[in-house]
């Protein structure tokens, strides 16, 4: 259950029977929108339309679904490769959309991929989503810059192709990772007083990017990381990276 005032950090809700249920509702201050919990894998991707086309940025996964209900607090990966059969419905919503709505300017899909296969939309944003800093890492092109230009005339081009693997970890209260190891790169976004959504939630996300052929030495990083620098084991973030790169190898082309 979601309240229709919420975050990535809050205000999701997991209800298992109608015990859970009658407390939540009756301390609710927003409506609520009620949605079918699902076992399975959570996905976003981000999408810019205009007249006649629609650029989109590579699948991101958000990591296993489980009953907090915060996908800002696991580890994030693109691009990824969801299932084949997942992946043709995905193509048919979004022909759907275009289609009857026509969408212009930015907008964004977060989906479920259930353990049988099958695509369930979780919600559409009319706006850029929280793996913008993942879609810029992974492909070079940052989303705003692209909308920023597209209001201006410009044609984005062409979808933007991953050339590397953006790893979003989730790094509690003011802990800060140590530098990278050579060949990749790390982008911080600690937010500020006027902008102070990355660190809702207790965590900053930042994004270490991978290229082809430095996998083990991030992966190598991420073991020697301090003692709660991540809030879960290193093996996680690990198995995250790997997840990433099997996509790269095979979804080189965008989304």
């Amino acid at each position: 259950m979601k309240e229709a005032r919420s975050e990535f950090h809050a205000g999701r809700h997991y209800v298992r029977d109608e015990r859970e249920l009658g407390p939540l509702c009756a301390g609710a201050v927003f409506p609520l929108l009620v949605q079918e919990a699902v076992t399975g894998e959570e996905f976003a991707a981000e999408f810019l339309s205009g007249p006649g086309s629609t650029v989109a940025w590579p699948v991101a996964s958000l990591g296993r679904l489980d009953e907090r209900c915060a996908p800002g607090r696991r580890v994030r990966v693109a691009p990824a490769a969801p299932p084949a059969g997942a992946r043709r419905e995905l193509e048919a919503v979004v022909r759907d959309l275009e289609r009857a709505f026509a969408p212009r300017g930015p907008w964004q899909m977060d989906f479920a991929v259930t353990d049988a296969g099958r695509l369930r939309v979780i919600e559409l944003n009319g706006r850029f989503g929280g793996v913008s800093n993942m879609s810029w890492a992974c492909t070079g092109l940052d989303p705003h810059a692209a909308h920023a230009r597209a209001v201006l005339g410009r044609h984005p081009g062409p979808a933007p192709a991953a050339h590397r693997v953006a790893l979003e970890l989730p790094v509690p209260g003011e802990a800060v990772p140590p530098p990278p190891p050579p060949g990749t790169e790390l982008l911080l976004f600690p937010g500020s007083p006027a902008n102070p959504g990355p660190r809702v939630g207790g965590f900053h996300r930042c994004v270490l990017g991978v290229p082809p052929g430095r996998e083990e030495a991030a992966r190598d990083w991420l073991a020697a990381l301090p003692p709660g620098t991540l809030p879960g084991p290193w093996q996680e973030a690990a198995a995250r990276l790997a997840r990433g790169t099997a996509a790269l190898r095979i979804t080189p082309g965008g989304w």
